[in-house]
């Protein structure tokens, strides 16, 4: 990952007020600060919120940062970063927060000052979050240890617990027990006060994470193609449902609510009871790259694309989508050459010249989401794989800046055949608050052409048989890109194209977001899992 330089961007004005403390996140919101430090490694895990406050666990430090303006408050170390990266996040309880680094250290600092209240060397290599239960900071190491350490002073409580089915990296807590998952397929409730385990339950198949999450007195599981709802207490079954698709990371629930999505990017909604809102679920763009989250009413999936996107969970529509935009925006640099032997057909206009070629590096324009996004008030906060933490808030931010769209493929100006196979491709971005792909309107020649929004910022059109979309005709053609943003700020491209049929189709570039012609007008270069409880009837149910 690329090394970059402590910054801190801000989008619009920002009011030095408290933010409203019960408020309810509803929508489409602007980013109102990004926060970014060192990173050599990605970070892990979800940003914790504490009154103004806002910790995260990035690169070789600690950080509190301002809430409502997005300035660092503290760091720890104040000096030199620790030897190693904090991959897994952090935890807080009473004024302290607690976070694990891969030089096999755990540090507790002051969360008003940032100073080390005290660190616990690990003499294993650190294997999992930190969690806090009860008076107990928690973590496991490689060797398949719990290991719990006196939250008032770091001294190990009681040695190392061995689990031994193999521990999976994942910890969450209930109440005052740590719940992990094992390599065999189970889910157990371990008592750090006891070194006991309070409870087992068994599954047929668990992902290499273990993909469970907890809320209220619920533990929802992802087991193979199964969402299965089991009590806290002691790990019973409720209801499990065979959804019918290999489901990915970890569900999220609220009061109301159970969302999971599928390794292929379905998303699926349930009652608090197991009934589905809609079986055949959501399709999403792409993969999930962590597990969903609710955001206030709705639920937030996080994908490999960048994009966070916002469902109802009642009817499924889509009612925000953001794609994480690179901290570092890629030079596109263009190399260019001309002449050289073979042209033929796909050659320039001089006649068995190599032709102009134009090749654009993979230039990936946007960053992923490290853990599932929370909401405080009427902010949202995610932190990002580039080591930046974005806040979003409708009362702070500020957006009156329209979305670009830029033409990748072909390039604007140049000589094409309009025949099909073709496509015309456009790359789009927004910082601010995000596309609203429904506000996308392209016309040539006054003529509506009809696209696809590929990996959330590439809008592609296909002219070919069986589509709507009509050959161009030859002469100068007019393409109108028109593009909106959740805010309703609006603006209209204009591109321009020289048709010439007599040239060989254009047909595609060998990949979305690389020109590579062979010359003006040439062509471009080149379910289902098993799961649910073990021991059941039929493909691993009760």
């Amino acid at each position: 990952m690329m090394k970059i330089s402590h910054r801190i961007f801000a989008l619009g004005s920002v009011f030095l007020a408290a933010l409203p403390a019960f408020a309810n996140f509803d929508g489409p919101a602007p980013v109102a600060w990004r926060w970014a430090d060192n990173a050599t490694q990605a970070p892990g895990g979800q940003p914790v919120v504490s009154g103004n406050s806002v910790f995260v666990a990035v690169g070789g430090r600690i950080y509190s940062i301002d809430r409502v303006t997005g300035n660092t408050n503290w760091r720890f170390p104040a000096g030199e970063p620790v030897a190693g990266n904090f991959l897994n996040g952090c935890a807080m309880k009473d004024g302290v927060v607690v976070a694990g680094s891969d030089e096999k250290n755990i540090y507790a600092v002051d969360a008003n000052t940032g100073a080390l209240k005290w660190q616990y060397f690990a003499t294993d290599e650190i294997g999992s979050n930190v969690v806090i239960a009860g008076n107990y900071a928690v973590f496991g190491n490689k060797k398949n240890e719990l290991q719990s350490l006196n939250m008032s002073n770091g001294n190990d409580a009681s040695g190392a617990f061995r689990v031994a089915e193999g521990l999976l990296p994942q910890l969450k807590t209930y109440e005052g027990s740590v719940l992990y998952a094992t390599a065999r397929g189970s889910l157990e409730a371990f008592n750090p006060s006891t070194q006991k385990v309070s409870w087992t339950q068994k599954f047929s198949r668990l992902n290499s994470r273990g993909a469970f999450s907890t809320f209220e007195d619920r533990i929802y599981v992802n087991s193979g193609s199964y969402l299965v709802a089991l009590r806290g207490s002691n790990g019973r079954v409720l209801w499990q449902q065979n959804i019918g698709r290999t489901l990915d990371s970890a569900p999220t629930a609220n009061a109301e609510y159970v969302a999971t999505v599928s390794q292929d990017g379905m998303l699926y909604t349930y009652n608090a009871n197991g009934r589905p809102l809609f079986p055949k679920g959501v399709r999403l763009s792409g993969a999930p790259i962590v597990e969903p989250s609710f955001v206030g009413k709705f639920v937030c999936a996080s994908m490999q694309s960048g994009a966070m996107v916002l469902i109802d969970p009642v009817t499924g529509d889509i009612v925000w989508n953001y794609v994480l935009p690179a901290l570092i925006k890629p030079d596109k640099e263009a190399t260019q050459s001309s002449g050289g032997g073979g042209g033929g057909a796909g050659g320039s206009a001089g006649a068995g010249g190599g032709g102009n070629t134009q090749n654009e590096p993979k230039a990936v324009a946007y960053t992923q989401a490290a853990g599932a996004p929370i909401v405080v008030g009427d902010s949202l906060f995610a932190l990002a794989r580039d080591g930046s933490l974005f806040m979003f808030d409708k009362n702070v931010g500020v957006d009156k800046t329209a979305p670009t769209a830029e033409m990748v493929w072909p390039i604007p100006g140049n000589e094409v055949s309009g025949n099909p196979p073709m496509q015309i491709i456009f790359q789009l971005a927004d910082f601010g608050i995000g596309i609203n792909p429904d506000t996308i309107k392209v016309e040539i020649g006054g003529q509506a052409y009809l696209g696809e929004l590929v990996a959330d910022e590439y809008y592609v059109i296909k002219i070919a048989p069986g589509t709507v979309n009509r050959p161009l005709q030859n002469g100068k053609q007019t393409i109108n890109f028109t593009i909106s943003d959740w805010l309703g700020n609006a603006k209209t491209h204009v591109f321009r194209l020289q048709i010439d049929n007599s040239l060989p189709a254009l047909g595609s570039p060998p990949t979305v977001g690389d020109n590579n012609q062979g010359g003006p007008g040439g062509p471009g270069g080149g379910r289902q899992g098993g799961g649910g409880l073990a021991g059941g009837g039929g493909a691993g149910g009760l």
